[in-house]
């Protein structure tokens, strides 16, 4: 949903950089590039920014779960 918000008027390559550092960020990278029309990108990133497992564990990425537009706060 991030991802999306910060690229829907232009691509903006830096916004993707934490989420290329572990395989899950990657999946959520697709997804959101799928829905942005933006698919044939994921190369590029993938290049730009090569999986590191070592820099995975500074990754300061937050999962939020929403439900209608609003947070919802899990333990």
């Amino acid at each position: 949903m991030i991802l999306i918000k910060k690229n829907r008027s232009e691509f903006k390559i830096e916004s993707f950089e934490q989420y290329m550092q572990a395989p899950c960020g990657r999946q959520v990278v697709k997804v959101s590039l799928s829905k942005l029309g933006y698919l044939e990108k994921y190369n590029l990133l993938k290049n730009k920014f090569p999986l590191n497992f070592f820099i995975k564990r500074n990754s300061k990425i937050r999962t939020v779960y929403y439900k209608n537009e609003q947070e919802i706060n899990l333990p």
